[in-house]
């Protein structure tokens, strides 16, 4: 039985920013505690609510990243999904009940997991029934239950009904800024429950920038978009920036993240001061990282505070 289970809607290979950071953390633990991963989805794909209603795969799938042991979730039985479908059309909806009973639902095929842990982690990404699932699961088992947000501020998601449910419920609420802390005791969590843990590099500063100079090509200046291509992300205005200053020779904008639902359509129309190259590893990124002038993250709604860190030695 592993001492924590940290359980993640999406996990490596596929890459996002939770998904590094929950990599990252579990790095920095190393050996000090027995950890293990569950997941349900190990893809680039964002089409949260069917994914997960309908699952990847039929059978667990079983690996390993950084040593850790992996387990990829099967598809829910076909009864669950089927009640999941029925509830789908009202998630969204202001103030739905849909996320919660979903979670239910989800709590009788997660028991496994919990069962299989002493504390059951769930650092948030996706869709919240996942998580109210977990919660259920973790509570119907005795365990306790730990939840990272990992919040982003929208008009609806993480102020919801199911939401405020979990910062209530679980028995540790992790938060990365002090502001954020704030937010969530506004919202539910018991300020005793409540732990600022902060957030440190998630690169490595000594990263040569070679490689990414080798990539990009050129000596001039480079700006630095990071992050999968959602439009709240501020890629577009980034684009635009890019063609105001399409003149400058010394100036190149580089964008690295994976496509989503197609945005990746709109480098067809940039200037030749533009650089999209698609999803990158972790050693690219870190020499993106050490390579360019500016790193600009102009995103609307972000949990991590840590544009400073990425780019500061």
């Amino acid at each position: 039985m592993s001492k924590v289970t940290v359980a993640a809607f999406r996990y490596a290979p596929a890459i996002g920013g939770a998904e590094n950071y929950t990599r990252r953390l579990l790095r920095e633990i190393g050996e000090r505690v027995d950890v293990n991963i569950v997941t349900l989805l190990t893809t680039q794909r964002t089409d949260w609510l069917h994914a997960l209603i309908e699952g990847e795969r039929d059978q667990p799938d079983s690996y390993a990243v950084d040593g850790r042991a992996v387990t990829a979730l099967a598809r829910w039985p076909f009864a669950t999904r089927r009640a999941l479908n029925l509830l789908a059309p009202g998630y969204h909806v202001p103030g739905s009940p849909s996320p919660w009973l979903m979670g239910r639902l989800l709590s009788r095929p997660l028991a496994g997991v919990a069962a299989a842990t002493q504390v059951l982690h769930n650092i948030f990404m996706g869709r919240e029934a996942f998580s109210a699932g977990l919660l259920q699961a973790a509570r119907n088992a005795g365990k306790p239950f730990v939840f990272t947000p990992l919040r982003h501020q929208r008009p609806l998601g993480w102020n919801s009904p199911a939401f405020q449910r979990l910062y209530r419920l679980s028995d540790a609420v992790v938060a990365l800024t002090h502001g954020e802390a704030e937010w969530l005791a506004a919202n539910g969590a018991d300020e005793r429950r409540l732990h600022v843990i902060g957030l440190g590099p998630q690169n490595d500063p000594a990263a040569s920038p070679n490689q990414a100079r080798d990539k990009v090509g050129g000596d001039g200046k480079m700006v630095l978009f990071l992050g999968q291509l959602h439009g709240y992300k501020g890629f577009r205005e980034l684009l635009g920036a890019a063609r105001v200053l399409e003149h400058r020779r010394d100036i190149q904008f580089v964008f690295a993240g994976p496509d989503v639902r197609g945005n990746g359509d709109a480098f067809t129309r940039a200037g030749r001061n533009v650089t999209w190259l698609g999803p990158v590893g972790e050693e690219m990124r870190d020499s993106l990282l050490s390579a360019c002038s500016v790193l600009c993250v102009p995103s609307s709604r972000e949990s991590f505070g840590s544009v400073r860190e990425l780019r500061e030695r």
